[in-house]
């Protein structure tokens, strides 16, 4: 499988592919932020840390930042909101940050990263971690409600298809069988709802960053 990041590079396979007569298939797939090749990668490392263990990395940053996933999911169980957030300034100004790729290059974060053997205040970053996951819910949940009219807007043409159709299957039959095509439709319904976000969401902690210094009086910067 071949993939990428890039929508520029995506979308001119997909018109490229769609330019052939052999597939309408492109032979790069475009990674969004629910590809599954994202939860298989994540959980791939994830699988290295211990269960209710999160890495430590020496960072780029001002003070202990956490790096948490939160996911909403729909009945089915696939995930319809994925997002990646950075929360810092803890405990008494929590600030949540969208953490892009331009987001971690400015932490400092990436294959050639200084490592640390011990954090310098593993006590200190623990304490903090139900503070960063609260944070992180309270912004998740205030961004829920716009991702939830994306969904309702994706969803909606689905909706009137099925009205389409059964009005349609009505006219077409001269003795059309209303009970019949009302299931039908019940039941094509109930599948494009099972599509939207249920329940509460799922945050998981993915790393927290340390700075890489301590100025005087201890104090990590």
């Amino acid at each position: 499988m071949r993939i990428t990041f890039s929508k520029e590079l995506a979308g001119a396979r997909l018109k490229a592919a769609r330019e052939t007569t052999a597939s309408q298939w492109p032979n790069v797939s475009y990674v969004t932020d629910i590809h599954p090749v994202l939860d298989w990668l994540t959980d791939k490392v994830l699988v290295e840390v211990g269960r209710h263990q999160a890495p430590v990395l020496s960072a780029t940053v001002d003070g202990p930042t956490y790096l948490v996933q939160g996911i909403y999911s729909n009945a089915l169980g696939k995930p319809t909101v994925v997002e990646w957030m950075a929360v810092s300034q803890l405990p008494d100004a929590p600030v949540v940050e969208t953490l892009t790729a331009e987001v971690l290059e400015r932490y400092g974060v990436g294959p050639n990263m200084p490592g640390r053997a011990t954090p310098r205040d593993l006590p200190g970053l623990r304490a903090l971690v139900p503070d960063a996951i609260d944070a992180a819910q309270r912004h998740l949940v205030a961004l829920e409600v716009e991702y939830r009219k994306q969904i309702d807007a994706t969803l909606a043409p689905y909706r009137q298809r099925v009205a389409e159709w059964r009005q349609e299957a009505l006219f077409a039959s001269s003795r059309p069988k209303e009970a019949e095509l009302d299931q039908t439709a019940r039941r094509r319904l109930q599948l494009i709802k099972s599509l939207e976000t249920v329940g509460e969401p799922m945050l998981r902690l993915l790393a927290v960053l340390e700075p890489h210094t301590v100025a005087e009086g201890g104090s990590t910067r």
